[in-house]
């Protein structure tokens, strides 16, 4: 499958790339390629767990809470991870280190106010109003509301590393250091004795995605060098600003796309139904295994090739 994978690449993307670049391609679809394997293999494990450990309602109820949640952190990310993987391998080609000094720390402050902005918001929709999905799990909503900040944050980070071409480090934390915190999470308010207790699940993700959180700034500052600059930062607020605002219009118009099924089924029928519905929505999601494989490793290279105006190399 990988080298059937690799073999599509070279024939149609790699007509006129130098050896470098398609020694990145490659090796950037084949890292992520395992990445992602393992990352589903461990998702699988914790839906498990909980299903398993939980019972249907605690698995119901965690699929409910988190399908809003990570909607939202979407939201509150304020476009920054197209606006960073389009950036930054500018900068970094032009050497600019203040460059990208000064718009991983733009998008960083936007996320924490729009972070802000969303919780606050989404934290009234859910108390003040009874509105059926929200009202009847408002106080697993309000435990989980910490994570849109952790999960929104995570993103810049992860975007950075991908924008100078750490294409799999740039992906560890939310894919592999996520899942496994979780994984531990769930086992140890098992030991604990708790494991019919919906908010030990909630807890544990929240847990999970701030050791994730956590690990995505120690991969960005292991790679420190790169926006090392003792330049004040220039922000360029207009044309940021409009961008992100694009890029988080397409983001979530994207992310309801794939699950406002599951929101609208939470809002209309019981919470273990929702997880039964979100199994079914598991096993879908692996048709587009391929696609993001390609479409995330080679992200970077669309903006190296638009701003020196080789957009042909990477034609059909």
């Amino acid at each position: 499958m990988l080298q059937s994978l690799l073999n599509t690449i070279k024939q149609f993307l790699g007509k006129g790339m130098d050896h470098s670049t398609q020694k990145f391609v490659k090796g950037g679809v084949l890292g992520n390629a395992w990445l992602q394997i393992v990352s589903m293999i461990l998702v699988f494990v914790t839906q498990i767990l909980i299903a398993r450990i939980g019972g249907k309602e605690a698995y119901g109820t965690y699929s409910q809470v988190f399908n809003w949640i990570g909607i939202l952190f979407i939201v509150a990310a304020f476009g920054s991870d197209l606006l960073l993987v389009k950036y930054i391998p500018i900068y970094q080609a032009n050497k600019n280190n203040t460059g990208n000094k000064s718009i991983l720390t733009w998008a960083n402050v936007m996320v924490i106010l729009f972070s802000g902005l969303v919780i606050s918001f989404f934290a009234f929709l859910v108390n003040g109003f009874n509105i059926n999905g929200l009202f009847n799990n408002a106080t697993y909503f309000n435990y989980s509301l910490i994570g849109i900040l952790f999960g929104a944050l995570i993103i810049p980070q992860q975007s950075y590393l991908r924008g100078i071409k750490k294409v799999v480090l740039g992906q560890t934390a939310d894919k592999l250091i996520k899942p496994i915190g979780l994984i531990i999470g769930i086992l140890i308010f098992w030991g604990l004795g708790k494991s019919n207790e919906v908010e030990s699940y909630v807890f544990a993700n929240v847990i999970a995605f701030g050791i994730a959180f956590f690990f995505s700034f120690y991969f960005l500052f292991q790679n420190k060098e790169t926006f090392s600059s003792t330049e004040k930062n220039k922000f360029e607020w207009n044309n940021w600003l409009s961008q992100s605002a694009w890029f988080t219009l397409s983001g979530l118009l994207f992310m309801l796309s794939m699950r406002l099924d599951v929101l609208a089924v939470g809002s209309f029928i019981d919470n273990v139904h929702v997880g039964f519905y979100n199994v079914a929505l598991k096993y879908a999601d692996l048709m587009a295994f391929p696609i993001f494989v390609v479409s995330h490793s080679i992200a970077p290279l669309y903006s190296n090739f638009y701003k020196e105006k080789k957009i042909n190399e990477i034609s059909f």
